[in-house]
């Protein structure tokens, strides 16, 4: 888990990134409320890098949960199964009968010549505009702490470096329209930041 304090005079802003993924930010804590160590730092960002015992069962409680979920579909599934297999005996042993629609959808049996319905494919992460790993789309989002923090040319020298290191690269680490959309971003944001004399 990663812990980022930012301090305004004697309160300050708290970000928590769990191992998941999962960011919450509180703001205006007291300093009562801040470790010593950040409190006693002269630092206007501090970050901490801790494991705590509680995320750790946290974790085990949602395995067991997946566990206890995967058993019971399971059950589910051959129970399913054992009424299909039913149906089918009493089918045999009885005359020719018309089964309506409606009985197909609910043991979900479909004509041989019927093609199975294809499974939804999963949408991509957005790994250009606002990606998760960077903050998303938040007012904590990485680039735009770095324009608060930096000066006008050091942010502009940022994101030309950036610009550069995914055209030299592409084609050799992730997808080469990926990399060209990465390195096209960091040049907008340059831009945009050119735009202005402050």
């Amino acid at each position: 888990m990663k812990k980022e304090y930012w301090r305004f005079g004697n309160a300050f802003t708290v970000k928590t990134t769990k191992d998941s993924g999962e960011i919450s930010i509180v703001e205006d804590v007291n300093i009562d409320k801040i470790p010593k160590e950040v409190v006693d730092s002269d630092k206007q960002y501090y970050l901490i890098m801790e494991e705590k015992a509680e995320e750790k069962s946290e974790e085990k409680a949602e395995e067991k949960a997946e566990e206890k979920a995967e058993e019971k579909a399971e059950e589910k599934a051959e129970e399913k199964a054992e009424e299909k297999a039913d149906i089918q005996v009493e089918l045999k042993n009885t005359e020719p009968v018309l089964i309506s629609q409606e009985e197909l959808d609910k043991f979900q049996i479909r004509p041989a010549n019927e093609e199975h319905p294809t499974e939804p494919v999963e949408e991509k992460k957005e790994m250009v505009n606002h990606p998760i790993h960077y903050g998303g789309d938040t007012e904590y989002e990485c680039i735009k702490v770095l324009k608060a923090w930096m000066t006008k040319d050091e942010f502009i020298g940022f994101c030309k470096g950036n610009a550069l290191k995914y055209l030299c690269r592409s084609g050799k680490k992730d997808e080469i329209l990926q990399e060209y959309n990465k390195a096209k971003w960091y040049i907008e944001k340059m831009i945009e930041r050119m735009k202005y004399n402050n």
